[in-house]
C-alpha cells in the first residue's frame, strides 16, 4: 500500500473557506478572495501529491471514483 497521505491540510483548507464564506457574507469580498488565493497557493503542491497518490494507489486501469479526485476544500477554493 501506499503512505499515508497527511489530511491536516485538508482540515487548515476547510476552515480556510469557512473563513472566507464570513467575509463575504460580511461584505469583505476583496479579503476573502486574498485569503483563499493564499491557501490555494500554499496548498498546490500538497494537492498535486494527493491526487498523485490516488493515482499511484489505484491499479493499472482500475476505475477511479468520481469522488477520488483529491481534497474536496481544495477544489471547492479553486
Amino acid at each position: 500500500q501506499g503512505e499515508m497521505v497527511d489530511r491536516f491540510p485538508d482540515n487548515v483548507l476547510q476552515l480556510a473557506h469557512l473563513k472566507a464564506q464570513l467575509l463575504f457574507r460580511e461584505g469583505d469580498t476583496e479579503e476573502a478572495v486574498a485569503l483563499l488565493e493564499e491557501e490555494i497557493e500554499v496548498h498546490q503542491a500538497w494537492h498535486d501529491d494527493l491526487l498523485e497518490d490516488i493515482e499511484s494507489n489505484a491499479g493499472e486501469g482500475e476505475y477511479i471514483e468520481p469522488g477520488l479526485t483529491g481534497s474536496p476544500y481544495f477544489n471547492d477554493l479553486v
